[in-house]
């Protein structure tokens, strides 16, 4: 069996040992009050944990390893952050510590006391080849835990994007709603154009459109001659009027085109073309006139929802490319599309407003919006309803892909709230088990 010091910090903090007698390596009778907090960060595994050693109780923190001759190895005897450990925790003590005091480091060796029924479960779960690895055990764990878990992995998603829109604002001198305008581009490219998108919203100043976004003509004329796509000569009389305002426009704000090479046309349905989403774009900004924050203000979803359908010109109506005539099935965005919007940047920007500004409605509301959001159909979600997992809505779609993508691909049970209930099950934890 692979016994890593991740699994031993697990079963410290689940008391999946016996504790029956336990004993300092010195002899000393020990009982564990409190096994303290993991420690995530630099520093002891666990914080102020409580223990009784020979009848004197000690607070402080618990340090781990596989063996005790690691502290050493780790420079932890040189570190002040460690000056206040209690009780040093190992599988094996194969060489006593000394404290910066001189005496030994009091410390308790588990190797013949860990559960062994956890440690089976969590080494099959390790050498599984599936993509989740406990979908053969999952049936054996409350509903109620499983729930209580995607509640927690939605809130980890919207952090997590969180953290990466502020990423985004840093890059942007703090400037949210230029953010914002380049995660609805990014948005409207989807993923075979979201790089394009993203390179046009940051090299047109938003102030600039904002500030031609009562003349439709004007916005598209800049949004589609930044593009680069007005480049050559034009048939239509729409491509025509469209390069000469942005000939004039560009000569007024010294603007400076992206090469139209950056931009993907292939394996693409022509309602994705980027021709037919800048134009889209476009409307958006024409619809909504006040500031493109003040979107994320909007409480009625069905308006939310119709605005982000913004409709292109009508010259996309029977037009793939500038010159090129085809059938459309029409130029208004699919549902689809409007949803998987609010899905990857309304609802962030709302979360991470609402933390950045303190305002607890704003969070909410996200998570509003993702629960009367149908759920999304994809191959992982799929997975999921195959095991039984319900899935009735976006917010339980969004909490499935975050487990599935961030935890069980990289197998990180022993942090999974669900895989931590199959690992840490145990039969009777007052037997000893067998030496790792």
């Amino acid at each position: 069996m692979h016994f890593t010091e991740d699994l031993l910090q697990f079963l410290w903090r689940k008391r999946a040992y016996n504790a029956d007698s336990l004993k300092t390596t010195a002899g000393n009778d020990v009982v564990i009050l409190n096994t303290g907090q993991q420690n995530h960060d630099s520093g002891p595994d666990f914080l102020n944990a409580r223990v009784r050693i020979k009848d004197v109780e000690w607070a402080g923190n618990v340090e781990i390893h596989l063996k005790s001759s690691l502290w050493n190895e780790h420079g932890h005897q040189k570190d002040p952050a460690y000056d206040n450990v209690i009780l040093h925790v190992v599988l094996e003590d194969d060489r006593p510590v000394i404290s910066k005091n001189g005496t030994i480091l009091k410390t308790i060796e588990l190797g013949q006391r860990c559960d062994t029924d956890s440690v089976r479960r969590y080494t099959e779960l390790m050498a599984t080849l599936d993509d989740i690895p406990c979908q053969h055990s999952i049936s054996q764990v409350e509903n109620i835990k499983i729930r209580q878990w995607l509640d927690r992995m939605l809130v980890q998603r919207l952090e997590r994007k969180s953290s990466e829109i502020e990423q985004s604002v840093l890059s942007l001198n703090g400037d949210v709603q230029t953010a914002l305008f380049a995660a609805l581009a990014r948005s409207f490219g989807a993923k075979v154009n979201a790089a394009p998108f993203d390179r046009l919203a940051r090299t047109l100043p938003l102030k600039l459109l904002l500030a031609h976004r009562n003349d439709r003509l004007q916005i598209e004329a800049l949004l589609f001659g930044m593009s680069g796509l007005l480049q050559g000569k034009f048939i239509n009389e729409y491509p025509k009027s469209l390069q000469k305002e942005f000939s004039f426009l560009k000569g007024k704000y010294n603007l400076v085109p992206m090469n139209e090479v950056e931009w993907k046309w292939h394996r693409i349905r022509p309602s994705g073309f980027p021709a037919m989403r800048i134009s889209q774009l476009a409307g958006l900004l024409s619809v909504h006139t006040g500031s493109l924050l003040g979107m994320l203000e909007i409480a009625d979803l069905d308006l939310l929802t119709t605005m982000l359908r913004s409709s292109a010109h009508s010259y996309w109506k029977d037009h793939s490319r500038f010159d090129v005539q085809s059938k459309n099935a029409g130029v208004s965005m699919g549902k689809g599309a409007a949803r998987t919007i609010l899905l990857n940047t309304m609802v962030p920007f709302q979360f991470y407003i609402g933390n950045e500004r303190n305002r607890s409605e704003l969070k909410e509301r996200a998570m509003r919006i993702l629960e009367q959001l149908p759920q999304e159909e994809n191959r992982i979600t799929r997975r999921w309803k195959d095991l039984g997992i319900e899935c009735t809505n976006s917010a339980d779609s969004q909490a499935l892909i975050e487990l599935y993508n961030l935890e069980c691909l990289s197998k990180k049970c022993l942090f999974c709230g669900i895989g931590g209930d199959i690992i840490g099950r145990t039969s009777n934890r007052t037997k000893s088990a067998q030496t790792f």
